[in-house]
């Protein structure tokens, strides 16, 4: 998912952290992670000076992950699950006894600087208002920067429903996040309906509607490898996911009016580029037609679904 590089609402403090800091749990979901995993956490642990417990949750890894994983058995508390949850489901196993203050949601292909832990932290410390904050991604695939957005996917065709939200930043990349611990509990984690795409989007709109604002902390960048667990996987069928959390989300979180104009709209956005892909000469060798074919086939096994119940915005408690 893409996320907006305008200019960051919040800035963030860098200054060390509190003798009274809080702690902090941090929660990395594993899936085929070896080749980045032992970075990841040599990164993380040396990014904060305040108390930290980690938790490595291994979805089913058919690769060398387990063994990579072996040398932080110390420090480490690992957790394999014989089969694969999804993203949000393996955070929610891995939080379930968490005793931090704040919870980290961190990719194992995520490398975070010296003390970048600790200006996330820091920001949640002073700005009581913020339920969630993120860093700046530096992503490796597109020499990009990302990690925020002020609007959610199809926004504009449904400005009612979120003109009530507070603050700028409408959702927070996933893939590092730094959330506080008992508005998480409150949330109820991740919706386990969520496979892998979309569910920070889903987190982040539950944070505002409890009346938290979402931080976008520009000034800590943290370098992001990007689709490892998804390498070898047919572009169709990683767009099909993709638009299969991003349906659940419209459903979710839009009037029904609003997710039949949108289904509507992808339907002939899709059919159309598929068509037009479907006619260069030299056959599909950047599979863009495969990936709108992928995204075609969700749309199919998605558009007529029955939509789950909306939750109210709630206020926060003082």
């Amino acid at each position: 998912m893409t996320a907006s590089t305008q200019a960051p609402p919040e800035a963030v403090d860098a200054s060390l952290p509190r003798s009274s800091a809080a702690r902090i749990t941090a929660s990395i979901v594993t899936y085929r992670s070896g080749p980045v995993i032992a970075a990841c956490l040599q990164n993380l642990f040396a990014s904060t000076r305040r108390p930290l417990d980690v938790v490595v949750f291994d979805n089913a890894s058919d690769d060398d992950t387990r063994a990579r994983l072996q040398p932080f058995a110390g420090r480490v508390r690992l957790i394999f699950h014989p089969v694969n949850l999804g993203f949000g489901q393996g955070h929610n196993h891995a939080l379930t006894d968490a005793a931090g203050d704040c919870f980290l949601i961190l990719n194992p292909d995520i490398e975070i600087p010296p003390g970048g832990l600790d200006q996330l932290a820091n920001h949640l410390e002073d700005h009581p208002e913020c339920g969630a904050v993120a860093p700046r991604l530096d992503e490796a695939s597109s020499n990009a920067a990302a990690g925020f957005s002020r609007c959610y996917p199809g926004q504009r065709y449904a400005p009612n429903s979120f003109r009530r939200l507070p603050g700028e930043v409408a959702f927070l990349q996933g893939a590092c996040l730094l959330i506080r611990a008992a508005l998480f509990r409150e949330i109820g984690g991740f919706d386990p309906r969520y496979f892998l795409y979309a569910e920070d989007l889903d987190l982040s709109i539950e944070v505002r509607k409890r009346g938290w604002t979402l931080a976008y902390a520009a000034g800590v960048v943290v370098r992001h490898l990007g689709g490892h667990s998804e390498q070898g996987r047919p572009a169709a069928s990683v767009a099909a996911r993709k638009y299969a959390g991003l349906t659940l989300f419209y459903r979710k979180h839009y009037p029904p009016r609003t997710v039949a104009f949108l289904l509507a709209r992808d339907l002939l956005r899709f059919s159309w580029r598929l068509l037009v892909l479907s006619l260069r000469p030299g056959g599909d060798p950047d599979g863009k037609a495969a990936e709108y074919r992928g995204r075609l086939q969700a749309w199919w096994r998605h558009a007529f679904r029955t939509a789950p119940a909306a939750t109210a915005p709630a206020a926060k408690s003082p």
